[in-house]
């Protein structure tokens, strides 16, 4: 027996993934830019084309004060406003994925899965430094104030 098909849409590619910590968000047609995993809920800030699809996964053991009943539950804000068009899965692992679709624009997702989770006011910034990368900014701004002195001493010197 033979079968042929055709697919009656091709695969998005994947645009984007990034895992902080235990928690991994991937886009298709979608850009992501940062995850943030806090305390009963996750973040994630993307750029996405018409019909982007994001997935978030997260260990269940790492949600913590969360039951599997509350997760199931859970809700998504995106840029502050409640959203339907997801679903949420537990695999045999206990890993549960997020699959949220329709997505376009430049906003803030928001995933809470617990009850307890309490939502920022405003967006977590769209990217963090490192401890080294503070280091070399604060550097360059030092070197720039001092630079700034030798100029103005060298100018009065004359």
């Amino acid at each position: 027996m033979t079968l042929n098909f055709n697919l009656l849409k091709e695969p998005s590619k994947v645009s984007s993934n990034m895992t902080r910590n235990a928690t991994t968000a991937i886009g298709y047609n979608v850009t992501v830019s940062d995850v943030l995993d806090e305390k009963g809920f996750v973040a994630v800030n993307f750029t996405a084309t018409k019909n982007g699809t994001l997935l978030v996964s997260i260990p269940y053991n790492d949600m913590k004060n969360a039951t599997i009943s509350e997760v199931l539950n859970s809700s998504i804000y995106i840029n502050g406003v409640k959203d339907k068009n997801f679903s949420i899965t537990i695999t045999s692992n206990y890993t549960v994925i997020l699959k949220v679709y329709n997505l376009s624009g430049d906003p803030t997702l928001y995933w809470t899965y617990s009850p307890a989770a309490v939502l920022p006011t405003a967006p977590p910034p769209p990217f963090r430094l490192s401890i080294l990368e503070e280091g070399i900014i604060i550097g360059a701004i030092v070197a720039v104030v001092a630079l700034v002195g030798v100029i103005i001493v060298r100018k009065k010197n004359r």
